[in-house]
């Protein structure tokens, strides 16, 4: 069994539609649903 690495995995997972955690927290922050200093606090 061959073991993938986290940055081949994350690139299959956008490929298939996933949204990182910084670019949703910006939509978020686009509809009013939080903040732009609490996407900088928790997406380091």
């Amino acid at each position: 069994m061959e073991r993938a690495s986290s940055e081949a995995i994350r690139a299959v997972a956008l490929e298939q539609g996933m949204i990182d955690l910084r670019a949703d927290g910006l939509m978020k922050a686009m509809q009013g649903l939080t903040s732009i200093e609490e996407i900088a606090r928790v997406v380091k």
